[in-house]
């Protein structure tokens, strides 16, 4: 028979002294548990007896009586107090408030050990549990059938809790939304997948939940109470506990009855909980390389096949309202983070890492309600594309968003969006730019190539110095004497000089706009050949505005890329240094 609060005061040994809630000590005793925290009760079941030495009990009257009412709350069995160890006294205010909630309140003196009291409540009920041991096999023998069937879905997880009469919920305790998908959801919370999550529905008390894990500091303690209405006094309706493999995933057991389960039985059903989200986790890594690796092919210049609905990786995703989004994160796990916070919103997305860049695939909403908050965290900004419209735009939509995140990581912002200039005064679009550079920095790109010179290097040394020759002359290595004999060429090449404020801006203009179309052109060529950002191609021909050019196999020792401009003539081919070189 199971002890009970009076069976251990009768016990002569163990010297207990009642001090309250003399009518509760028929209340059962499932185990005894040490601990002087101050929030005990988040690792406290129902039914478990508190053993402390009273330093979390607080020496104030008022939080005493808070203390014992949170004991309460959980369904504690009691409170013991130990005596002499320099712990709070107990006051009569917690003696009275004891009394008034019948749980038993009781102190020990010093020469008592508490591990006696555990040994005795271990010794009488190690072998009458809360939940008979025929429900327990039912429980594991349902739980492997439906494993064997491969049928570990919600409507099973139901099942598994109604066999030890409690309702289950496997939540996430960041959103408090269910981890199950659509895919028979049904009774357990589950819901079917969003495109953009604005309006999440959580599961019952999900909210709750998130509200109270997120006090607790973003961690799940051992054994969470929750109530309806979410206050501390509430009456406790629900248990939650983490999920092994998973932090921030709880299992929610609700009683079918008006008895909460014990700790005991909470730890088997977070097995099947455990077996559970391992296969959500399983289909959505799955989905993950499937949609990446799709993606990865999408944006090879390369391809010559055409989208079909049915590929692996595109379930769900809309490509007429999404756009796509390249960041450079500093975090090398990042594209990971974004994996698990995008899955927790239910956000149908493709997301592939190419060189240092990750490309992602998302609805345009979901751009300042997903993305946007988690640029601070990986620390980095992102370039956001046009609507793609169809699959077979990603190219162009990689050009654009390549583009966008130039123009934002050289202003300093988290976010651009293609063809917003954001009130900057910067190009737009690749195509400003490039008009921009031919008109001011042409006839030096083309002299430069065709003699091996560096005016456009000096040019940028003298802006950048602010019109200081000695500070110029230094960065180029060269006497001022030199400095100024170049910079005289440059102003017989270009017609501008360095004495007029026009002159000036026009030169820092120009090199900025030929600074973000070399950053584009690099972060898209990666071991490819680089395509210039807007353009589209058709039958090896390449065109965008303002600029030219022709693709073609037949420069080794690769692919070369011909950009005709109306002041210079370049060649760009693999395995050379990258970026353009300009022909006489």
């Amino acid at each position: 028979m199971t002890v009970t609060v009076r069976d251990l005061l009768e016990r002569p040994r163990l010297q207990l002294t009642l001090v309250g809630g003399a009518a509760g000590l028929d209340r059962e005793v499932s185990w005894a548990h040490v601990s002087d925290l101050a929030a005990p009760w988040d690792f406290l079941g129902p039914s478990e007896l508190l053993l402390t030495n009273g330093t979390g009990l607080g020496v104030a009257p008022d939080a005493q009586v808070q203390f014992v009412e949170r004991l309460a709350r959980i369904g504690a069995s009691g409170l013991v107090v130990g005596l002499g160890t320099g712990g709070a006294p107990v006051t009569e205010a917690l003696a009275d408030r004891s009394g008034e909630l019948e749980l038993p309140l009781l102190t020990v003196p010093y020469s008592i050990r508490f591990s006696d009291i555990v040994r005795t409540v271990a010794e009488n009920s190690g072998r009458d549990e809360s939940v008979p041991l025929d429900d327990v096999a039912q429980f594991y023998d349902l739980l492997r059938l439906s494993l064997a069937a491969g049928d570990l879905g919600p409507a099973t997880f139901d099942a598994l809790g109604r066999q030890l009469g409690l309702r289950l919920h496997l939540v996430d305790a960041e959103t408090g939304a269910s981890v199950f998908e659509a895919e028979g959801a049904g009774g357990a919370g589950g819901r079917a997948p969003a495109s953009d999550a604005d309006d999440e529905p959580l599961v019952p008390l999900g909210e709750v939940l998130a509200r109270s894990v997120a006090e607790h500091g973003h961690h799940i303690p051992g054994l969470l109470q929750l109530s309806r209405d979410g206050s501390v006094d509430g009456e406790v309706c629900a248990l939650a506990v983490a999920v092994p493999g998973e932090p921030l995933i709880a299992l929610v057991a609700e009683p079918l009855g008006d008895r909460l389960p014990s700790a005991a039985v909470l730890q088997h059903v977070a097995v099947a909980g455990a077996m559970q989200l391992a296969q959500i986790v399983s289909r959505r890594q799955r989905h993950r390389r499937q949609g990446g690796e799709l993606l990865d092919q999408l944006l090879d210049p390369r391809r010559a096949w055409r989208v079909t609905s049915d590929e692996p990786g595109l379930s769900g995703v809309d490509f007429g309202r999404s756009v796509l989004a390249v960041l450079r994160p500093v975090r090398p796990a990042a594209e990971d983070a974004l994996h698990r916070a995008w899955s927790r919103a239910h956000l149908t997305s493709l997301l592939v890492r190419r060189g240092e860049q990750l490309y992602a695939v998302l609805p345009q909403p979901a751009v300042a309600s997903q993305l946007q908050p988690q640029l601070d965290e990986l620390g980095c900004s992102a370039g956001v594309s046009d609507l793609l419209g169809s699959a077979d735009r990603l190219r162009d939509a990689a050009q654009e968003a390549s583009w966008a995140l130039s123009v934002a990581e050289a202003n300093g912002v988290p976010i651009s969006r293609y063809g917003d200039g954001a009130g900057l005064l910067m190009p737009r679009t690749p195509g400003e730019a490039q008009a921009l550079v031919d008109h001011v920095l042409g006839e030096l790109l083309g002299y430069d190539a065709a003699h091996g010179t560096s005016y456009v290097e000096t040019v940028r040394a003298f802006i950048r110095a602010d019109g200081s020759w000695q500070q110029a002359a230094a960065v180029v290595h060269v006497h001022k004497q030199t400095l100024g004999y170049r910079l005289r060429k440059v102003e017989e090449l270009s017609g501008r000089g360095f004495a007029r404020t026009a002159h000036m801006a026009e030169w820092w203009f120009a090199l900025q706009a030929f600074d973000l179309l070399t950053a584009c052109r690099k972060a898209l060529a990666g071991d490819r050949p680089p395509v210039p950002p807007g353009v589209g191609s058709s039958n090896g021909s390449w065109s965008c505005p303002g600029l030219t050019g022709l693709w073609s196999e037949a420069v080794k020792p690769g692919p070369c890329f011909l950009l005709i401009t109306p002041r210079a003539t370049g060649l760009w081919r693999r395995g050379s240094e990258p970026g353009p070189c300009f022909l006489p």
